[in-house]
């Protein structure tokens, strides 16, 4: 069984790797290099005496290898070295759908009519930078600050149009009303997403927070910065339709 001490922490060791392929050169030096080289192309050891063999390396000198780097045998540490390729396959893939997402969310808000903001005040200043950039790019971008406002101007909004609702906890119920009713495509950023909305919902990029919920949460940055990089990333993918760069570039103030 493999020991769940910090020694087989997978981070851990490929940092161990990195050491020892960054010494002068030795054995430990080349069986380094060789496991990292099998981590960058997602090739796994399936058997230790064919990977021996393929790299020169003794049975012994791999078992020694093993031990100096913290593992009680060789299965040990091919394990270890499963778990970093399942780690990075997942990371890969999570990239990929999170890139698809937001070339998607860009594509319906290109070609929205409206793009209404929802929001209490912590996310004003997120929500107006966004905004300025849409309207720059010729986009009818609202943001209002009263909530009664952002009701109202919900129940304008037709299929044709985009809510983009930024809030951190999601719970407030005017705001789950207005997702509820509306006929516009629903895009939320947020650590949590009400089950009685999530049919409703086109896009939903997950902030994933350890910050506190109470009322303290309005001093804290890790969700802010959150929204300002989904913002962003929309922006960037934005700025690829041609018409869009043309309108940033018109109305620059330079």
């Amino acid at each position: 069984m493999v020991k769940r001490s910090k020694t087989t922490n997978f981070e851990i060791f490929y940092d161990k790797l990195i050491d020892q392929s960054n010494q002068k050169e030795t054995i430990n030096k080349h069986i380094a290099c060789k496991i990292l080289k099998y981590i960058k192309d997602l090739k796994p050891i399936e058997k230790a005496i064919d990977f021996c063999d393929k790299n020169g390396i003794s049975p012994s000198t791999f078992t020694a290898f093993c031990k100096k780097m913290g593992f009680s045998n060789v299965k040990e540490l091919i394990f270890m070295h499963e778990q970093i390729l399942e780690n990075y396959k997942k990371k890969k893939l999570s990239k990929k759908d999170s890139d698809n997402k937001i070339k998607l969310a860009a594509r319906i808000i290109d070609n929205s009519r409206k793009i209404l903001f929802i929001g209490v005040s912590g996310a004003l200043s997120t929500n107006i930078d966004f905004q300025l950039k849409l309207l720059r790019m010729d986009k009818n971008a609202i943001v209002v600050w009263n909530k009664y406002e952002q009701i109202g101007l919900s129940k304008l909004l037709t299929e044709k149009d985009v809510i983009i609702v930024n809030s951190v906890s999601f719970q407030h119920k005017w705001m789950i009303d207005i997702v509820k009713h509306t006929k516009a495509a629903v895009i939320v950023v947020s650590s949590w997403m009400p089950p009685e909305v999530k049919d409703k919902v086109k896009f939903f990029f997950h902030i994933k927070t350890n910050e506190r919920q109470d009322a303290l949460r309005v001093f804290t940055m890790q969700s802010k910065i959150f929204a300002v990089e989904i913002y962003y990333k929309i922006f960037i993918e934005l700025q690829k339709n041609q018409k869009n760069q043309e309108n940033l570039e018109l109305s620059s103030y330079r």
